[in-house]
């Protein structure tokens, strides 16, 4: 009778600890969707910031193609075949010459006289009021695809992590794989346990005999010895 009532508690209570664990699953999964949903919001939001600056820089540049924009640049500035300061010249100009300006890059102005087409340095333009605007223009451009490449780039990266820390909690559960995270290092550990606590050796020294195989992980102040994969000992 008191094994049967034993079996009975023991059932409820691993049946009661599984509810619990699904709830939390559940919870977690809810948490991910709602931060998601988030992400997505603030991405829309940053295309609409993006997508009013290109109007505005819309507004002023179909300005500049009304009023045929021009600019002046003085004597002797140098035609380059591209936006660079080691680039090849195409031509010197011999006297102040008009040009139509078309684009800007890394200090340079994409433009052509009546003759020819190139780049020539900022530093030769006569003032102009349309051009400070225009280059003001494409710099903020240039800045705000840098901004997204490098915002899709960390987006990609986080993805990834979260990918990999999913992978090791599965495979360590969430315990172990906390205490690998924090920095701490045990024997027996393998050599992928070894990495995330202390991430990737400066270097390695292996040899192999009839023991079996061994390995000196180096780091900057610490050693780690291994021994047919698994942490023997280390050394401070």
């Amino acid at each position: 009778m008191k094994k049967i009532t034993f079996t009975i508690i023991t059932f409820f209570i691993l049946s009661v600890g599984y509810g619990q664990q699904t709830k939390v699953e559940d919870l977690q999964k809810k948490k991910l969707e709602l931060t998601n949903k988030i992400d997505k919001f603030k991405d829309s939001l940053k295309n609409i910031n993006l997508e009013i600056e290109n109007i505005k820089s819309k507004e002023i540049l179909s300005k500049i193609s009304d009023s045929a924009f021009v600019a002046y640049v003085r004597k002797n500035a140098f035609v380059k075949k591209s936006p660079s300061v080691l680039s090849d010249i195409i031509i010197q100009q011999k006297e102040r010459k008009k040009v139509f300006v078309l684009d800007y890059s890394n200090g340079y102005v994409g433009a052509c006289t009546e003759e020819i087409c190139g780049y020539i340095s900022e530093v030769w333009f006569e003032e102009n009021e349309l051009l400070k605007k225009f280059i003001e223009i494409k710099i903020q451009e240039a800045k705000n695809l840098r901004i997204l490449k490098i915002e899709q780039e960390l987006k990609i990266e986080k993805k990834e992590l979260a990918k990999q820390e999913n992978k090791y909690i599965k495979k360590y559960g969430k315990k172990v794989y906390k205490k690998l995270k924090e920095g701490f290092i045990w024997i027996g550990m393998t050599k992928e346990m070894a990495i995330i606590s202390r991430g990737y050796p400066k270097d390695k020294n292996r040899s192999v005999g009839s023991w079996g195989t061994n390995e000196q992980w180096v780091y900057d102040n610490e050693y780690l010895y291994f021994e047919n994969g698994y942490l023997e000992s280390w050394q401070d």
